[in-house]
């Protein structure tokens, strides 16, 4: 009898084996389905992520409450974060219907590790990234009034402002009466960083390095290795009567020794800014005129060029890609006349690649220049003739029009895409990429993701406050949601109804915070 069931059994498993190799060959023979990978919207992506759910408490590198930056070799890359909010009490004419509503200008600032450990509490009101080649610091802008002040009765001054360098991997952090960064408009790094400690100027690395002590009345700008530096006596002498047209200034190296010079500077206040070297030439005044020198002194394109400082984006000197905007005016009995003044664009041999032509103001934007064509008796709507430049050549991108690119903002997306009014377009071609509601957009500069999608910042009014989001050529990649948003060294730092932080450029947080409620 066992016999016999052994054999049933044996019997049953191999008809069972070439049951399952039959099902195996059959399925190998049909054919694979293809493979598709459906579409899914922003709105979609954005309710797929799984809810943040924050700790009680954030981890610290410190124990106790740190309000400065303690410099470590161990942190590895450093982030600033938003961490805190001041609350604003507006009065009843405030445009904004939610009278406890605060702006960006109130966030404050901390620092995390690259473990997400803080390792500084909020207690700055600015974070900025100087970045020059592969080198990075942070500049932090920090207030002497303690965090919770309330702004419900006039206006509260700020006595004692502090600004902090602090090295990108967290070895350095200086504090400083003042670190120049450029005007609102005109972000630029330099090859050092110029700090101000006891009302003079001097120069540190990106890494804390002193380079020159300070003792310059104004901040040098380092640039193919040169700076301009006023005469401190002359400009000590002149400045308690505000008389600037007979400063002098030097260009000095990083050692500090007088290089180049002297020179007189412009006949308006002098911004060394504008003086610093780029390919090779720099600007040189004659009171209301201006030529260029080389990077030995040499007048090599005369001064013939008039100084408009105070009415374009002009008289900057040469631009990154080796042109520079030039104007020249003919003066009348008040002084020069800006209505027929006639402009153009020179290379760095001072040969014209836009021939002279008369026109109100030029504006450049990345390898873009727009001139204009303005009646400034009746303020009418511009004409304008857009350039481009690009690889050694001049290409006119329309023609002198009001009705051509009239809505052009001139902020560049990226090569030669730019938002206008009607969408995101590439203006030599006028192919549209995204022609959705277009929101007006902040000053924050263009920047690039780790993939190197080039983005923008940009905000749109709700009921009550502005929202932030980000924008690539096809449209937003971060909805406009966010209360603040600011790009600082490869994350976001964002603030959202009660929290901040620091948003990764996918959306998701990296560090988030809950605001503490502020009497």
């Amino acid at each position: 009898m066992k016999n016999k069931l052994k054999i049933i059994t044996s019997i049953f498993c191999i008809l069972l084996m070439a049951a399952t190799l039959a099902s195996c060959a059959k399925k190998e023979k049909l054919p694979s389905p293809a493979v598709t990978t459906p579409e899914i919207s922003f709105e979609e992506r954005l309710s797929a992520l799984a809810p943040y759910t924050p700790p009680e408490e954030l981890e610290r590198y410190w124990g106790g409450a740190v309000g400065e930056f303690i410099p470590s070799d161990d942190y590895g890359r450093v982030y600033p974060y938003i961490g805190q909010v001041q609350e604003i009490s507006q009065d009843e004419d405030s445009y904004y219907e939610d009278k406890d509503y605060w702006y960006t200008g109130s966030l404050l600032y901390g620092f995390v590790d690259e473990k997400g450990r803080i390792i500084c509490d909020p207690v700055y009101k600015e974070a900025e990234l100087l970045t020059y080649e592969n080198k990075n610091a942070y500049i932090m802008h920090k207030i002497a009034y303690p965090q919770g002040i309330v702004y419900d009765e006039g206006i509260t001054w700020i006595i004692d402002e502090q600004y902090s360098v602090i090295s990108a991997y967290g070895s350095f952090a200086g504090i400083y009466e003042d670190v120049y960064t450029g005007d609102f408009f005109n972000r630029k790094s330099y090859e050092y960083i110029a700090v101000k400690k006891d009302g003079l100027w001097g120069a540190i690395d990106y890494d804390g390095t002193e380079i020159l002590p300070c003792q310059y009345f104004n901040a040098p700008l380092f640039s193919e290795g040169l700076a301009a530096v006023f005469e401190n006596s002359n400009f000590e002498h002149n400045y308690g009567t505000y008389n600037y047209s007979l400063d002098t200034y030097y260009y000095i190296n990083p050692d500090g020794d007088n290089v180049l010079g002297p020179f007189l500077g412009p006949s308006h206040f002098p911004r060394l800014d504008i003086l610093a070297f780029s390919h090779g030439r720099a600007l040189s005044f004659d009171s209301d005129f201006y030529g260029f020198i080389d990077t030995y002194g040499n007048l090599v394109i005369p001064k013939i060029y008039t100084n408009n400082i105070y009415d374009t984006d002009g008289t900057k000197g040469y631009h990154e890609n080796s042109l520079a905007i030039v104007c020249i005016m003919e003066e009348d009995g008040y002084g020069f006349n800006f209505n027929d003044a006639l402009w153009g664009l020179i290379d760095v041999n001072g040969k014209y690649i836009v021939p002279l032509r008369k026109a109100t103001s030029v504006i450049q934007e990345g390898d873009y220049y727009s001139f204009y064509y303005d009646n400034r008796e009746s303020y009418e709507s511009s004409e304008k003739e857009i350039f481009n430049y690009t690889d050694g050549k001049i290409t006119i991108i329309n023609e002198k029009s009001k009705e051509t690119l009239n809505a052009w903002h001139g902020r560049c997306l990226d090569g030669d895409i730019f938002i206008t009014d009607s969408g995101i377009i590439n203006i030599k071609t006028n192919e549209v990429y995204y022609n959705g509601e277009i929101p007006p957009f902040s000053h924050e500069a263009v920047f690039q993701l780790d993939d190197g999608r080039s983005c923008i910042i940009g905000y749109k009014y709700g009921s009550n406050a502005p929202k932030f989001g980000v924008m690539d050529k096809n449209g937003p990649i971060l909805d406009f949601e966010y209360d603040a948003l600011k790009w600082v060294g490869g994350y976001f730092c964002a603030a959202q109804g009660d929290h901040g932080g620091l948003l990764r450029p996918d959306g998701t947080w990296f560090v988030k915070v809950k605001f503490e409620k502020l009497d």
